[in-house]
């Protein structure tokens, strides 16, 4: 579960900049590097929430961003529209070494993900949709994202309110939430959500200085009755927040 920390906040934190047009940084280089906090609560029964310390590393020139283990490369990009694809490492929820209740389940901590975007911006406000798949099909399915934000800028900072609705094919949501038949013990029986639509939302805040950005995001993701019925998923939402504190060079 730590590599999952390390990739949320790298990925949550990049992309959030990234998709906003308040930046140009045409073919120059940019990087910046700093302490960030995360606290996630785990949905997977037996588990416990973490809290872990960890750096906030990026690195953008032109086209191409790369945040450690995330890189992406902007196909498109216009003052209304945005297309952007990339490689990165993605996490589907769990060791079996984190909880006795998992112990003998197959290894579902990382996956490598193929990963696309698109995203329309009209005025302070935008909608999009994102897809990702697992390179060496693991999972052997794919996840969707459709959302609508809203944007407000005051000076130097940006809050920005996402809804969006979260799609998993029934191999991913299987693969991330059920029971196959091998892994079935007394008390844990085989279970499989089949495909699964949530709900969820972000509210993020970026503070821009001179030299130094502070930034902070609350996520929600309202989880499916199937995902919820699951005899190891015990609870109802999976939330995080994280908070960074990075200076830009």
């Amino acid at each position: 579960m730590l590599f999952y920390n390390f990739f949320l906040i790298f990925l949550l934190f990049i992309s959030s900049l990234y998709s906003q047009e308040y930046e140009k940084n045409g073919n120059r280089t940019s990087w910046s590097l700093g302490p960030g906090i995360i606290w996630q609560k785990s949905i997977y029964k037996g588990t416990k929430d973490k809290i872990i310390p960890i750096p906030v590393l990026s690195v953008r020139k032109g086209r191409f961003s790369f945040n450690g283990i995330n890189t992406s490369y902007s196909i498109y990009k216009s003052k209304k529209i945005s297309y952007s694809a990339g490689i990165g490492l993605g996490f589907s929820g769990f060791s079996p070494k984190d909880s006795e209740y998992l112990s003998g389940m197959r290894e579902k901590e990382f996956q490598l993900n193929f990963l696309n975007s698109a995203e329309y911006f009209l005025g302070p406000y935008s909608c999009g949709s994102a897809l990702s798949s697992d390179v060496k099909d693991l999972d052997k399915g794919w996840g969707g994202e459709v959302f609508m934000s809203r944007r407000f800028a005051l000076a130097n900072s940006f809050l920005s309110l996402k809804i969006k609705g979260i799609y998993e094919s029934s191999e991913k949501a299987n693969f991330n939430y059920g029971v196959y038949k091998n892994e079935a013990v007394p008390g844990r029986p085989y279970y499989l959500p089949g495909e699964v639509l949530s709900f969820g939302a972000d509210l993020s805040f970026l503070k821009r200085y001179k030299k130094t950005s502070v930034y902070i995001l609350i996520s929600l993701k309202e989880l499916n009755k199937k995902i919820t019925a699951s005899p190891i998923v015990s609870k109802k939402r999976d939330l995080m927040f994280l908070g960074a504190y990075s200076f830009n060079f």
